[in-house]
């Protein structure tokens, strides 16, 4: 299901960034909600655009994406405060690195208006994982890359979904800071080499533990690979500040192209030295 690039609408993706998923078809909740109708209201909150403040309809129908990202860094414990920071802001799809659960456990997280999509949780290993959560009134198919996953390299988990008859497919990773980047470079570019699709927009959210500001191997070797699936960072702030230094660790990729018209925020909730 797909439509060519040449009929792909313009349409808003408001993509929310914070610091500090078996292929079933299934409903999920989102925190954020996207609409057709305009006029658009401006919610000073989060400086992003939005139609009204109240959640999404029930249907795949909007004009306006919204994704929010953030290494959590353990969600156990951080769920009512992660949601404090979406009243009137509910995010289509949550996007979570490090939720450092089992899988066992994610499955036992209650978020208000959501329901767990795709995931990946550590076997052996402690900590890491990844997730994504998705509004319950909005449909998604899983995509399963367990294949690809490995707990010393790279964490991923997928979602797709059909909103205003584009193709959306929203890819979550986290790659280790001890990782072997080759190992990592070689399993990424398998999952674009499966997602890919010109009758599909991409959009990865990510903590690569890459300062992609700054120029380095790692960055370049990174660079070249997604720009051969035309992505590119869609974040120029700062995602992690220290007392002696910020980075951009955590990152938003997208097809420029295809989302000519997006928004980007930070979110400073306190969390964790990660922003969201």
């Amino acid at each position: 299901m797909g439509i060519s690039p040449a009929k792909v609408p313009n349409i808003h993706i408001d993509t929310v960034y914070n610091r500090p998923q078996n292929n079933n078809t299934n409903k999920l909740p989102s925190n954020n909600y996207y609409s057709n109708t305009p006029p658009y209201e401006y919610n000073q909150h989060a400086n992003i655009y939005s139609v009204s403040d109240k959640p999404p309809s029930n249907k795949n129908s909007t004009e306006n994406l919204r994704i929010f990202h953030q290494n959590i860094r353990g969600l156990h414990r951080k769920v009512d405060e992660l949601t404090t920071h979406w009243i009137n802001l509910f995010p289509h799809i949550l996007c979570l690195t490090e939720h450092h659960l089992r899988d066992y456990e994610i499955g036992n997280i209650c978020i208000n208006h959501c329901n767990l999509g795709a995931f990946y949780c550590r076997k052996s290993r402690k900590h890491g994982g990844v997730g994504t959560y998705v509004y319950d009134t909005l449909t998604y198919t899983n995509i399963d890359l367990s294949r690809y996953c490995n707990e010393f390299d790279l964490e991923a988990c997928a979602l797709k979904m059909i909103i205003s008859n584009i193709v959306f497919c929203i890819l979550c990773i986290y790659r280790p800071q001890t990782s072997n980047f080759l190992n990592f470079l070689c399993l990424l570019e398998s999952i674009l080499m499966q997602l890919y699709s010109n009758t599909t927009n991409l959009i990865i959210c990510d903590d690569i533990n890459i300062n992609y500001p700054k120029s380095s191997n790692y960055k370049t070797q990174l660079h070249y690979l997604l720009a051969s699936y035309s992505l590119s960072t869609a974040v120029d702030f700062p995602t992690r500040i220290t007392k002696y230094n910020s980075t951009a660790i955590d990152n938003i990729f997208i097809d420029k192209t295809k989302n000519c018209d997006y928004t980007i925020e930070p979110i400073i909730n306190g969390l964790l030295d990660h922003d969201a």
